[in-house]
């Protein structure tokens, strides 16, 4: 996971932290590019005048929405098992 607060913009390549920030209402989706070859490796840019994402994303470990990422996580595991 990377992220980075700079000059009222919050990057980052995990989605759910990005989720997570939207969700709260604090940030607003501004764009995203793919920065590797997966198809989900993207760099996702929030906006984030006030510079409170690092205060959210402290939170966000013991949060409903980690609780529901990890559980997500976990389902799409067995199922990928079960597709192999």
């Amino acid at each position: 996971m990377t992220t980075e607060p700079r000059n009222g913009v919050y990057r980052t390549t995990d989605l759910s932290i990005a989720g997570y920030l939207v969700s709260e209402g604090a940030m607003q989706f501004h764009s995203a590019r793919r920065v590797g070859g997966g198809p989900m490796d993207f760099r996702i840019v929030l906006l984030d005048p006030d510079g409170i994402a690092p205060g959210l994303i402290a939170k966000y470990p013991g949060s409903e929405a980690a609780r529901f990422d990890a559980a997500v996580r976990g389902i799409k595991k067995v199922l990928h098992e079960i597709g192999r």
